[in-house]
């Protein structure tokens, strides 16, 4: 549809011009995809496009809308990995959350009697922790018709749980939560749980933990095999606002 700028009281020399809806609305401000259209107290007015993720808050019949984090688990990225040495992760992008949390489905070793491994970075991604001494770690497990557990208090990666099988039936599926992750004056912590079944087809549940043994604003995470590749798994990552 096209519009008369004479329709709307506007008056100039010349012939007259239609304008389209959108030229029209284009003149309240710089226009970009996303962006919104709000009355405000006495004018029109346009509200850019918030970040991914948020939703538009109304704030009452007295106030403008804002863009504003959602309250809760919001998923803020997911994928596969397939015969890959490692999954890495770049949290650069989620400062703003209090824990992040990540859903790990049907990891499987490439190489048989394998363990499921994680380490932390401070510089998005381009080297990790790996010093001998650089984590602390505990779980406990039941399975096999036993309870039992290991622990390291000076190792080079966060342990998540016993060795896996590679077959299609075997592998893990893991939830880890991740704390304080930017904060400076805290060790980065993390809190785990889930099921696996190892070598012999035996299920296992655990739960555990780990940590990076120095104060640090850790902004990637790296999982891998304690040998070989991931041959597969699928994954989620969640932020608490």
């Amino acid at each position: 549809a096209h519009l008369s700028a004479c329709a709307f009281g506007v008056t100039a020399a010349g012939d007259t011009e239609e304008v389209t809806l959108t030229q029209l609305l284009d003149w309240i401000g710089s226009a970009a995809q996303g962006d919104i259209l709000y009355r405000g107290a006495s004018s029109w007015a346009r509200l850019g496009a918030g970040t991914s993720g948020q939703f538009l808050k109304t704030q009452g019949a007295g106030s403008n809308p804002v863009w504003a984090d959602a309250g809760g688990l919001v998923l803020l990225n997911s994928g596969t990995v397939s015969a890959a040495a490692t999954l890495d992760i770049v949290l650069t992008s989620y400062t703003g959350y209090r824990a992040l949390q990540l859903v790990l489905g049907n990891f499987r070793p490439a190489t048989d009697a394998q363990a499921l491994y994680l380490r932390f970075s401070t510089d998005g991604g381009s080297t990790f922790d790996a010093g001998v001494s650089d984590y602390n770690w505990a779980y406990v497990r039941f399975g096999d018709a036993a309870l039992g557990g290991n622990e390291d208090v000076a190792d080079s990666e966060i342990q998540m749980g016993p060795i896996m099988g590679n077959a299609a039936t075997e592998g893990g599926s893991f939830t880890l939560t991740i704390y304080q992750q930017t904060s400076t004056a805290h060790w980065t912590k993390c809190f785990f749980d889930g099921h696996l079944i190892d070598i012999n087809s035996n299920p296992h549940c655990l739960i555990g933990g780990g940590a990076r043994e120095a104060t640090q604003d850790t902004d990637a995470i790296r999982f891998l095999m304690s040998s070989g590749n991931i041959a597969e798994g699928n994954w989620a990552l969640y932020g608490y606002a």
